[in-house]
């Protein structure tokens, strides 16, 4: 795993240390792994006085075995573990204590160098991929979504009792326990939730010193919040305004119950997004019927639950209302019509998925740190001016409401990110992305920009090494500088730049130092990367790597981790989704 430092008491409150874990513990097959350990199948075969004679092995769990300090490996450094969302995850999973389909947590391990992660294995996978499984040859059906909407609505009014925001909820935060039809869920990751003050057991568990409420409509007052979180297209208005409470999580519920029954709507997100975001309109019921993709011939009580979820802040309801709505009451169990369309929305997505990591892994190879920053830098010039579309002298409130979501959501289309790269003279690039076969034209389609931002956040090895006498705190605020843990997950691919620059730089006639390991590269080097890959060998052997490297991915507090399988209630972050496996498109390269 590499060099760590050892850390110990990072957690507040253990059941134990490592030599308590392996004593209790079997280790079995490995499902996951990231830049801060791997996450493996355990089985408890120790419970209490039990004899080592009657040893057998139980249930399977999940364990994240994390690493803690800084850890070099694959010649990138990455920064420790932040402590503090350690101690407010775990704090939260042991609040909840795994009741009303919150994940279970079993147990918390700590030794000089290790933290171990005990929770239920949840083997049927994240919302979509669930879905997509199981329900793709029929459909979704309406008592399904009764029963999946009833279970995540229970999850979180049980989070609302227990003062705890959740802050991410998303299809990909909501894990199903079975591979089988009629499982029950799992909310889950709680790496960027909160406590009210009033539930917390030290009243010190955000950093908002301050408390103050806000007044609801029916005369009840909230704690109000400051900290940003959550993935754009499921924030809710107010958390956009840094000035929310916990109903923020009734808004992303509402937009997760949307995308269940209509798909991730990648052809037309900017448009659902405005529409979400609009709770000013006049007719709220009617404008949530004709969202994009929304199934025909839905019950008026599916629209009413949606309704109760995305509306204003102060008459929006809370979780325990939406929980008594009369969709989800158990006399209306009687239909069983098919959901038209659920059959195909959720497969298109995850296909278009693949293929937006695909070239997110052409920009990331072939681009170096400097043109990627140049990219982001004209993107946002291309969002500020074209995205605006109508003349600033006759603007009206509504346009500039337009504009700010088109800045919220941070999304182009497919050809909007080409024309920029031909702007740019990055030719090879364009080239390359239009050697990845699809079934469909993808043109139109939202590609997320915080996908690239995430590559410009850190340093290469080598800038690191090269700067790292002259200014070492700067070294580590610039390691340490993104909130959003989901970054991290990106230096795999910086080291796969990294990595490649010193192949090129090897062999145009670069010197390596084979003491520090450090190449000492030549501008011709360097010119190799300038902004294309020269001649297929090169791509070639980008390819090959990142097809080693690629897979969906899982994360959990702090760290990415690719998964086979199902999952432990790891989180992926939906909006900046990891390299896919590049075999998929084989005619590429």
């Amino acid at each position: 795993m590499g060099c760590t430092t050892s850390k110990p008491g990072t957690l507040s409150t253990i059941t134990g240390d490592g030599a308590d874990f392996l004593e209790r513990y079997t280790l079995d097959r490995k499902i996951g792994e990231g830049e801060f350990g791997i996450v493996k199948i355990v089985h408890e075969t120790k419970n209490g006085e039990q004899s080592s004679s009657n040893l057998k092995p139980q249930k399977e769990l999940a364990c994240k075995i994390l690493k803690k300090g800084r850890i070099f490996k694959d010649n990138v450094l990455y920064a420790p573990l932040s402590p503090k969302m350690l101690r407010a995850e775990c704090d939260i999973l042991s609040t909840l204590s795994g009741q009303h389909h919150t994940l279970k947590l079993h147990g918390l391990y700590e030794s000089p160098s290790n933290i171990y992660i005990v929770t239920e294995y949840c083997a049927g996978g994240e919302m979509m991929q669930y879905v997509d499984s199981w329900y793709g040859e029929s459909g979704l059906r309406i008592e399904d979504l009764r029963r999946i909407s009833f279970q995540l609505v229970d999850a979180v009014g049980h989070c609302a009792r227990m003062g705890v925001i959740h802050r991410d909820i998303k299809p990909e935060n909501v894990m199903f326990v079975q591979g089988r039809r009629g499982s029950q869920l799992r909310l889950i990751d709680f790496g960027s939730g909160t406590i009210d003050a009033s539930f917390a057991k030290d009243n010190k568990h955000d950093a908002e010193e301050i408390i103050t409420t806000v007044e609801q409509a029916d005369g009840t007052h909230l704690q109000k919040h400051l900290t940003f979180a959550g993935s754009a297209f499921y924030i809710s208005p107010e958390m956009f305004q840094k000035d929310y409470t916990i109903k923020t999580d009734v808004w992303s519920l509402g937009v997760t119950l949307y995308v269940l029954v209509a798909g991730y709507p990648v052809d037309a997100l900017q448009k659902a997004f405005n529409a979400l975001q609009n709770t000013k309109s006049t007719d709220r019921m009617q404008e949530l019927r004709t969202l994009p993709n929304m199934p025909p011939d839905m019950p008026d009580s599916f629209f009413e639950m949606l309704e109760m979820c995305l509306t204003r802040h102060k008459g929006r309801s809370n979780a325990q209302n939406v929980l008594h709505c009369t969709f989800l009451e158990p006399s209306a169990g009687s239909e069983s019509a098919l959901i038209a369309g659920t059959k195909d929305r959720h497969a298109n997505f995850l296909q278009y998925e693949k293929y937006e990591r695909a070239i997110t892994t052409v920009l990331a190879s072939m681009l170096r740190k400097v043109q990627l920053q140049q990219l982001m830098e004209a993107i946002g010039k291309f969002i500020d001016t074209h995205h605006m579309g109508f003349d600033s002298a006759q603007t009206t409130p509504a346009d500039h409401e337009a504009h700010a979501n088109n800045k919220k959501l941070q999304i182009i289309t497919v050809q909007e990110l080409r024309t920029i790269l031909s702007q740019l003279q990055f030719y090879e690039v364009i080239s390359t992305m239009g050697d990845i076969q699809t079934d469909i034209c993808y043109g139109q389609f939202a590609y997320h920009i915080a996908l690239l931002r995430q590559f410009v956040t850190y340093q290469d090895v080598d800038e690191i090494t090269t700067t790292k006498n002259n200014n070492d705190s700067n070294i580590n605020s610039e390691l340490d500088n993104s909130n959003n843990s989901i970054g991290r997950k990106w230096k795999k691919v910086i080291n796969l730049r990294s990595k490649y620059k010193n192949n090129a730089g090897t062999t145009d006639g670069a010197t390596k130092n084979a003491t520090s390991n450090e190449t000492i590269r030549t501008v011709e080097a360097d010119d190799v990367l300038d902004h294309s890959v020269n001649g297929p060998g090169v791509w070639n052997e980008k390819h090959d790597s990142v097809g080693k490297m690629g897979g969906s991915t899982m994360m959990g507090m702090g760290g990415g981790m690719k998964r086979s399988g199902g999952g432990g209630g790891m989180r992926r972050n939906f909006s900046t989704p990891v390299l896919t496996d590049l075999s998929a498109y084989p005619t590429l390269g």
